[in-house]
């Protein structure tokens, strides 16, 4: 995918995910504080002057953070398959790939992979089949927090 492609289907993604939370009673939240659907909006306007900087590493993490907020949200996934085509197992597809990396490298480079090995031993903690997986991984997380 070229570049511009990227920015607008990362733009075009993240408006979609933003304006069905700001529709859904469970995204939102009202607090003499905080308002949710403020939120939402003042987000959509900061991916708005992303997009126009072409600062594509940032849409990509504020793309990783909402796919994973919304991960088991089928109604949103399916929405998002609908108007781009995306695999509603996309964002897992994307953990897969980087976890292979970790695992392929044997070591953890970033915060981010740091974060997504936990969540991976959180989702098979319950798995005997998975031991000696999470050994691994807990491995890989001792030896990163070493380094920070």
């Amino acid at each position: 995918m070229e570049k511009q492609e990227e920015l607008d289907w990362l733009k075009n993604r993240l408006f979609l995910i933003l304006d069905y939370v700001a529709i859904t009673p469970e995204y939102v939240k009202s607090t003499k504080d905080f308002d949710s659907v403020k939120e939402y909006q003042r987000l959509k306007e900061e991916v708005e002057k992303l997009y126009q900087g072409n600062k594509l590493s940032r849409l990509r993490q504020y793309n990783r953070d909402f796919s994973e907020f919304i991960e088991d949200d089928e109604a949103c996934l399916l929405l998002l398959q609908e108007k781009l085509g995306d695999s509603p197992l996309w964002y897992r597809q994307e953990i897969e790939k980087t976890l292979k990396k970790v695992k392929k490298r044997g070591k953890i480079s970033n915060e981010e992979e740091y974060r997504m090995v936990n969540e991976e031993i959180d989702r098979l903690m319950f798995s005997q089949e998975y031991e000696n997986e999470i050994k691994r991984y807990n491995e890989l997380l001792h030896d990163f927090s070493k380094t920070i």
